[in-house]
């Protein structure tokens, strides 16, 4: 499931100045601040707590913004928020794009993924596709 709404694209050389701003905002629309919790009912998915297969796991709340987030002035990619979500009393954020941006003003511009069965997934989607022609 997709929520890509209103997002913009961010030239890779845009500058802090544009950003801090771009950050706290999109956090604004994401995050509702009164009650400790994210706005959008679909995302609110991240509060139910999941079974672990290890018993010894701690859970977390976790959700994945493709967008550039942050509540602060701050560029990272990863930071938890408080939240009144039971039974969880802190959310973990995780911005891509910011992630991505910091890799790029390292100097990275190449990312190496091991995905041994991709090739099999493509063929089955390909296989599927053809079939609705």
């Amino acid at each position: 499931m997709a929520h890509a709404v209103s997002g913009r694209k961010i030239p890779s050389n845009e500058t802090e100045e544009y950003l801090i701003p771009y950050r706290i905002a999109r956090w604004k629309i994401q995050f509702d601040s009164d009650s400790d919790s994210l706005r959008q009912e679909p995302a609110k998915k991240v509060f139910i707590k999941m079974k672990a297969v290890d018993v010894e796991a701690e859970i977390r709340s976790l959700i994945i913004f493709w967008d550039a987030i942050h509540p602060e002035d701050k560029p990272e990619p990863r930071f938890n928020v408080k939240v009144k979500n039971l039974p969880f009393d802190s959310l973990w954020v995780f911005s891509m794009s910011t992630y991505v941006r910091n890799l790029i003003n390292q100097g990275i511009r190449e990312i190496r993924l091991d995905m041994p069965g991709l090739t099999e997934r493509l063929n089955w989607l390909n296989i599927l596709y053809k079939g609705f022609d």
